[in-house]
């Protein structure tokens, strides 16, 4: 849970200087409820999947960028074995397809790609996406930069073992 220096209000976005890099939490009343703190990706980077990791298990982005030995984009085996490594064995080595937000479970990542852009992987937490490039915001994938999704596939994350808490 993040205690809010004296001043800000629970909507008051906050920037955090961790390391080389800043984070930005937003709207903290939010997430505060639902336990998950998005983290932002710097401009041009690749990394969507390892700051998805970290809003997920709480581990911070440069260790798991250290468990994957290198700072591009990774496929879903690499992700689902660096959540199975952070104690989610139930985690999928294969992306699924899905059409309808009905066929999601309640948490997991899912792999966007629009026309002329590259794939980006987002957090899919209880109708919320967890966009590391954009923020928070609700499931509605036509809206999403006002293009049209082409592809959308999603990658079970399960819980986390008992042995792991």
């Amino acid at each position: 849970m993040l205690s809010l220096p004296i001043g800000y209000a629970n909507t008051t976005p906050l920037s955090l200087k961790i390391g080389n890099g800043i984070f930005t939490v937003i709207d903290l009343e939010t997430l505060n409820a639902l336990n998950m703190q998005i983290l932002l990706q710097p401009a041009k980077s690749k990394t969507c999947w390892a700051h998805c990791i970290s809003m997920v298990t709480e581990v911070p982005e440069a260790k798991i960028l250290e468990m994957a030995g290198h700072s591009h984009s990774a496929n879903f085996k690499e992700v689902a074995e660096i959540m199975i490594k952070l104690g989610y064995p139930k985690a999928s080595r294969k992306y699924r397809p899905f059409f309808y937000q009905k066929e999601l479970p309640k948490l997991c990542f899912l792999c966007l790609s629009w026309k002329g852009r590259g794939a980006h992987l987002v957090v899919y937490n209880d109708g919320k996406i967890y966009c590391p490039g954009k923020g928070i915001y609700d499931y509605n994938l036509k809206n999403i930069d006002k293009q049209e999704v082409k592809a959308k596939y999603y990658l079970y994350i399960g819980e986390k073992s008992e042995e792991a808490k």
